[in-house]
C-alpha cells in the first residue's frame, strides 16, 4: 500500500503534535511505502533520526513555510497559517499522488479541525482525517478562571463557527472518506450542522484518540517510596491548562494532610499563581520546578506518585498516557479526549454543573488520594496496562485496518 501523510507537526525528537505526526507515519513503514509532506524546517531533526535507526520505506517531502506567517500569524491566527501551509502544499500531493499512485492520503497534523486542506478533490485517492480536535470548549462551571481571556475565547468560538460553515460550504467534509475524531466534543460540534445525512453517508467517523506511547516507554511496574502523596501537574502555564482552578481545589485540602505538589512549566500565569500560593499559605505544600526538557520528564514521572491534569479545556493531552506508562494515575475532568482513554479503574475523574461543584469535585479526589495510599497502588497497576492499550505499535495496527477496510471499497 502506498500512504502519503500530511502532517504539518513532525518531529520525532519532540511530544505533542510533532509526535503524533512522526510516529504514526514512522511505524506504518515498517510494512507500507510512506511518504511524509511536512515543514522544511523540521529538516533537521528528521535527518539526524533516519541517520541514527533502521532504514523503512519512507520518503520524506519538505514544503517551505512562507516567512511572512511565522510574523504575522500568530496565536489565535495559527489557524490561517497552517491553511497557507496547506495550499502551498496541495500542488505537491497532487503531483505526488500522480506519480506514485497513491492509495491513501491521511492528514495526521495538524490535530485542529480549522486546518482541514483539500486533498480529498484529489481524484483516484482516498482521504482520511485526523483524529480532529478544537470543538471543546470550557464548562460553564469551570469558565471563572478564563475570566481574563474572555476575549480569546470568544474569538475562539467565533472563529469555529466561521471555519465549520467554510467546511461545508467547500464541502471538505464532504470530500473526506473517513473522519477520525480525538474527542466526542469535536465531533458533535462538527457534524451538527450536517442534518441531511446523505452528506455523510459515504463517510465513516470514529471518535479515537489522538495520543499514544512507544511500548518500549512503558515501565511493568512503580514502585512507590515516598512517605507523602506526590502530586505532579506538567503543562505551559496558561490559563487553560486550570492552574487557578487547581489551586482554587488545594486551599479547601485540611491543613493537617500531608502532600506535596509540583508544579512543572513555565508561563504568563506563574506569577500569579505563585503569588496565590503565597497568599494562601500553601508554598509549603507547592513546588514550582520550572522548565523540564521533554527528554528530562520521566524523571519527573518516576519521583511522583499522581498526575494531575486540571485543564479547563484539552483536546487529549500527551502527557496523560506519559504518566500512565510510568504508572501515574491520573486526576482530571471527565470529558474531552482523557474520557475515551481513562477510567475509574486508573483515574479519579471529577465533574461539576457549576464552579462550587466543580471545586468540590476536584478537592474531593485530592482528598482521596492523600487518604487512601494504597488505591494509589492499586490504580498505578491498572494505569500501566491502559498504557499498553494505546502503543504506537497499536495505534499503527488499528489504522491499517482502516486503510485497507477503505482500499477495498473500490
Amino acid at each position: 500500500m502506498n500512504i502519503l501523510y500530511v502532517a504539518v507537526s513532525c518531529n520525532p525528537y519532540n511530544g505533542s503534535e510533532d509526535k503524533i505526526g512522526w510516529n504514526v507515519p514512522w511505524e506504518m513503514s515498517k510494512t507500507e511505502n510512506v511518504w511524509i509532506v511536512t515543514r522544511r524546517d523540521l529538516k533537521k531533526s528528521i535527518d539526524k533520526f533516519l541517520g541514527d535507526n533502521e532504514k523503512r520505506k519512507l520518503k520524506m517531502v519538505y514544503v517551505e513555510m512562507p516567512e511572512i506567517c511565522n510574523k504575522v500569524f500568530k496565536g489565535m491566527l495559527q489557524s490561517a497559517k497552517l491553511l497557507v501551509w496547506q495550499r502551498k502544499a496541495y500542488p505537491i500531493v497532487e503531483k505526488i499522488c500522480r506519480n506514485e499512485k497513491i492509495d491513501i492520503i491521511h492528514q495526521i497534523t495538524p490535530i485542529e479541525f480549522r486546518a482541514i486542506g483539500k486533498y480529498g478533490k484529489i481524484e483516484g485517492v482516498k482521504f482520511i482525517c485526523g483524529p480532529l480536535g478544537g470543538g471543546e470548549y470550557i464548562p460553564s462551571g469551570l469558565k471563572k478562571y478564563a475570566f481574563r481571556s474572555v476575549l480569546m475565547e470568544t474569538i475562539r468560538k467565533m472563529m469555529n463557527v466561521l471555519s465549520r460553515r467554510k467546511l461545508i460550504k467547500k464541502k471538505k467534509i464532504a470530500q473526506c472518506d473517513y473522519i477520525m475524531f480525538a474527542n466526542s466534543e469535536t465531533k458533535e460540534f462538527l457534524l451538527k450542522r450536517y442534518k441531511d445525512n446523505e452528506i455523510l453517508r459515504n463517510i465513516q467517523t470514529e471518535v479515537v484518540s489522538e495520543i499514544a506511547i512507544d511500548k518500549k516507554e512503558i515501565i511493568e511496574k512503580k514502585v512507590r517510596k515516598n512517605k507523602k502523596v506526590i502530586f505532579l501537574v506538567a503543562g505551559r502555564m496558561i490559563y487553560r491548562k486550570g492552574h487557578r482552578f487547581l489551586i482554587d481545589a488545594l486551599k479547601k485540602i485540611p491543613k493537617d494532610l500531608e502532600y506535596e505538589c509540583r508544579i512543572v512549566g513555565v508561563g504568563p500565569e506563574l506569577k500569579k499563581i505563585q503569588r496565590e500560593c503565597n497568599e494562601s499559605k500553601l508554598s509549603e505544600k507547592v513546588v514550582f520546578v520550572g522548565s523540564i526538557p521533554y527528554t528530562k520528564m520521566q524523571e519527573q514521572y518516576l519521583e511522583a506518585d499522581v498526575l494531575i491534569m486540571p485543564s479547563l479545556r484539552e483536546t487529549t493531552g500527551s502527557v496523560l498516557l506519559e504518566a500512565l506508562s510510568k504508572g501515574l494515575p491520573i486526576i482530571t475532568i471527565a470529558r474531552f479526549g482523557g474520557n475515551i482513554i481513562l477510567d475509574n479503574d486508573c483515574a479519579w475523574l471529577y465533574d461539576g454543573r457549576d464552579n462550587k461543584t466543580f471545586v468540590e469535585s476536584l478537592t474531593e479526589k485530592l482528598i482521596e488520594c492523600i487518604e487512601n495510599c494504597g488505591e494509589i497502588e492499586n490504580k498505578s497497576i491498572n494505569a500501566i496496562e491502559t498504557a499498553k492499550k494505546y502503543t504506537w505499535q497499536n495505534k499503527g495496527r488499528h489504522y491499517h485496518n482502516i486503510y485497507t477496510n477503505i482500499v477495498r471499497k473500490e
